[in-house]
């Protein structure tokens, strides 16, 4: 544009564009690349302002003016900077996508600090990780309430010991006769329920 100035000369005029992007001295227009590097990292002008594409982090020297593109593009939406989608959830591990300050989706993983982790397997705090049980006692591992590993034994009380065997409630373990009377030895839990290793003796019928 050359207008005519006030003192009837020409003057020249520049209107640039607000939708235009100005760098050292050159302008570009909506949707141009400013600046771009080897690495992948590239600036483009949108609407007047210069913005870093993609994942800023591969730029090292940007225009200074130059901006992070803010949220992330997936399927469809726009995502606002760390929100995550989760995809797989259970009692120790969350697993899911994370908008990255990059302008990225990553993948992300995390783990309950109070499981136990045992063989590449996750366990829940308070839960058994391995047991061999029976009705009379039961043994194994244990994921302890801050994430620790641990052996467990439980002695069912009902149940008797006796010589380093167990025996179950009403379970004979040893019979016995002299002289014609009988001691039998054997687990009884009417007491309470505690497993109690009693003995009873009596006379043999077809002893003369």
């Amino acid at each position: 544009v050359t207008p005519c100035g006030p003192q009837g000369q020409l003057q020249t005029d520049h209107a640039v564009s607000p939708r235009c992007c100005a760098l050292n001295g050159r302008y570009f227009q909506h949707g141009d690349v400013t600046y771009s590097e080897p690495s992948g990292c590239e600036v483009k002008c949108e609407e007047g302002i210069q913005v870093i594409q993609g994942d800023w982090t591969l730029c090292s020297t940007p225009p200074a003016d130059a901006q992070k593109q803010d949220g992330c593009h997936h399927q469809g939406q726009h995502l606002a900077t760390n929100v995550t989608i989760v995809t797989y959830h259970d009692n120790c591990t969350t697993a899911g996508l994370r908008c990255h300050p990059s302008g990225y989706m990553v993948n992300f993983t995390t783990v309950d600090p109070t499981c136990c982790q045992k063989d590449g397997v996750h366990y829940p705090s308070e839960s058994y990780i391995e047991s061999h049980a029976s009705f009379c006692e039961a043994s194994g591992l244990y994921c302890g309430k801050t994430g620790q590993v641990g052996p467990f034994y439980y002695h069912n009380p009902r149940c008797c010991r006796h010589n380093g065997v167990f025996y179950h409630p009403g379970e004979a373990i040893s019979s016995s006769t002299v002289n014609c009377i009988t001691t039998d030895t054997f687990c009884d839990d009417s007491a309470h329920g505690a497993g109690l290793v009693v003995m009873a003796t009596h006379a043999e019928e077809t002893c003369s």
